[in-house]
């Protein structure tokens, strides 16, 4: 996972938020004292702009898989997330794209 997003990821669940500098201090000090694998450091792979947003869809399936197009479509709404084109608001039909294309990935079991 890059460092921005699991910055961003850790951010949101604690109270105070954590920085770039400081989750990649905490990362080498952690790894320094044996408490994590070298590979930790290792840079992340190389994806495409929209993996983030089908990992996203995919968890919310996950979490909740009686959850509709609609409802999904207003969670990324709430979440401020963008669409593909950089449109603030989610069709169901493109939830339902977005769904079939994470299944492909292997994201989702259908």
């Amino acid at each position: 996972m890059a460092w921005d997003d699991l910055t961003r990821h850790l951010g949101s669940r604690t109270r105070q938020p954590w920085t770039l500098e400081r989750m990649k201090r905490a990362a080498r000090r952690h790894v320094r004292d044996g408490l994590l694998l070298t590979t930790v450091l290792d840079r992340a792979p190389r994806r495409t702009a929209d993996d983030r947003l089908l990992a996203i869809i995919a968890g919310m399936r996950h979490a909740d898989p009686d959850l509709t197009l609609e409802g999904i479509a207003r969670q990324l709404e709430d979440m401020g997330e963008r669409t593909l084109r950089g449109r603030a608001s989610f069709y169901p039909s493109s939830v339902q794209s977005l769904l079939l294309r994470a299944e492909r990935l292997g994201l989702i079991t259908a």
